[in-house]
């Protein structure tokens, strides 16, 4: 009997009927995502654990310019291997200030707050306890987001929806408040600058220095507003577009929207580089993403536990259902994720590529493999930059960084630059991909990625002569984080893992036909 899918996802819709501290919903589509609270939008930020955030993957920021430092100004400390010594920077030594700059540049933007302010009868500003009978519910089978509240008894209504294309929110009001204008809109852009060397000390939205951006009014029409946002070397744009009301400048980076008249307020806010577009209307963005989501989950698996008589079968099914939105929301995109999607910046919004397995394996063992394909070219554009790492350390091929961002260069780290289980992960999310479709293309188009991975791996182990075996460091750090590179040898995963890419390596050049050469440490593909 087939599975009723609908039916499937309709039970597991995230619902709210109070504020959930560690628990805010998103709505995305891979690329760039939303954080809302209890009102749809960001507007009592601080009764969360976690920032609100709007997040994307092309908005980033390096404070006082680009390329201010490069990992050759930092110390870096020599480790011996095997004889020959191969330099890491693995702590500040005498340059604390540059490891630290390359560690925190460059950092993801939180592109600007959107956010209600309500005003009560008395024309106080109202607070957190003064939103009621909260009725909040994700519907992931559109990708809407239902907010249903009132503030003293009066109903409010409000759908937020993100473009399945478009780095763009669509937002719509529905309230009899909007007549009263005790209701309005308002959109604010914090310092981009990051505020403490410690990664977890930064999550939050910065307010202070305000000298240090600058948001400029590049168009203004009776309905529709164009800002250029500019922070040193780096800007964005952001265009609003709403059906009735006038917007104000309420502060050097906050603009507030009033309605004018009537009891719907549609708004719709893109994001970009530049030459942003925006949608003429609300309804355009809800069809959009309806037709998107369903279509995501009409295709590939899908499980069903309504008849296993399981306890923990509701639960397991819930799990599965709601990650692989989440994952399609925050992990699906052009670049590998950071660990915590859009939710906020971990390590300063920098990707940590061992995790790229956990965030993007499951989508072709799903079905939905080109969702991992868009994140997998990624690595063929800093392939350059990994081949130049392992020729700076003596070594044949690509090695992968660990904490990087979006332009491919390695991060100084106590930990990160001595990691190796990321390095076979290209190989096998390249034949994940393979597997859904067997298309020769792929290989071609992949292979050198494949290849060069391998190439490393093979240069990277050394033949033990008392142990009349193959040998993976010292140096190296394994997966558990917690011990020394100089005397870590041969940790098992990582020695699993070696053996599995290498032999998928050589399975990838027999399917091309291409001659492969193993002797001694040496893989040779050509």
């Amino acid at each position: 009997m087939a599975i009723d899918r609908k039916e499937v996802v309709q039970r597991h819709f995230p619902k709210l009927s109070k504020v959930d501290p560690r628990s805010p919903l998103s709505v995305g589509n891979g690329e760039f995502a939303f954080t809302a609270d209890i009102t749809g939008l960001q507007s009592f930020p601080d009764v969360y654990e976690v920032p609100l955030s709007t997040q994307s993957n092309w908005g980033w920021h390096s404070s006082n310019g680009h390329n201010v430092y490069s990992i050759n100004d930092v110390d870096q400390q020599q480790l011996d291997t095997y004889g020959r010594f191969v330099k890491y920077p693995l702590y500040p030594g005498q340059t604390s200030e540059i490891y630290h700059w390359l560690r925190q540049n460059p950092h993801r933007l939180q592109l600007g707050q959107l956010s209600f302010q309500f005003r009560k009868e008395d024309g106080t500003l109202a607070k957190v306890e003064d939103i009621k009978q909260i009725e909040q519910t994700l519907n992931i089978w559109e990708g809407c987001l239902y907010s249903h509240f009132t503030i003293e008894d009066c109903p409010v209504k409000v759908k937020t929806i993100c473009h399945p294309f478009k780095d763009e929110l669509a937002i719509r009001i529905e309230s009899p408040i909007l007549k009263t204008r005790r209701l309005c809109v308002q959109v604010t852009f914090p310092n981009p600058d990051v505020a403490s060397n410690e990664w977890d000390q930064a999550i939050d939205l910065r307010w202070d220095h305000p000298e240090r951006h600058r948001t400029n009014v590049i168009q203004q029409f009776a309905n529709e507003l164009l800002l250029r946002r500019c922070m040193d070397d780096d800007h964005y744009d952001v265009r609003l577009r709403w059906n009735t009301g006038e917007v104000e400048q309420t502060s050097v980076h906050q603009f507030t929207l009033w309605p004018i008249n009537g009891e719907q307020l549609d708004l719709c806010v893109a994001f970009g580089l530049s030459e942003v577009a925006v949608s003429r209307t609300v309804d355009t963005v809800i069809q959009e993403s309806q037709v998107y989501w369903e279509k995501f989950w009409l295709k590939g698996g899908m499980l069903d536990f309504s008849r296993c008589t399981d306890k923990r079968a509701p639960e397991l099914e819930r799990r599965v259902i709601l990650s692989q939105f989440l994952l399609a929301v925050h992990s699906s995109g052009s670049v590998p994720p950071q660990e915590t999607g859009f939710m906020y910046n971990s390590w300063f919004g920098k990707f940590h590529l061992e995790m790229h397995y956990w965030h993007a394996a499951h989508f072709p063992l799903w079905g939905r493999g080109e969702l991992l394909e868009k994140s997998l070219g990624w690595y063929k554009k800093i392939l350059p930059k990994a081949k130049e790492l392992a020729q700076s350390q003596g070594y044949d091929g690509a090695r992968w960084p660990k904490m990087v961002g979006s332009d491919g260069n390695q991060s100084p780290s106590p930990i990160a630059v001595a990691l190796i289980w990321q390095q076979p992960h290209p190989i096998t999310l390249a034949e994940l991909c393979y597997r859904v479709n067997k298309r020769e293309s792929f290989l071609k188009e992949y292979k050198y990625l494949v290849f060069e991975s391998a190439h490393f791996m093979a240069s990277f182990a050394v033949w033990d002569e008392a142990r009349a075996q193959y040998v993976l460091g010292p140096p190296l750090i394994p997966a558990q984080e917690n011990h020394q590179p100089e005397v870590s040898i041969n940790p098992p995963y990582e020695l699993e893992y070696w053996k599995y890419g290498l032999e998928l390596a050589i399975k990838w050049a027999k399917r091309l036909n291409e001659p492969y050469q193993r002797s001694g440490r040496q893989l040779r593909i050509n």
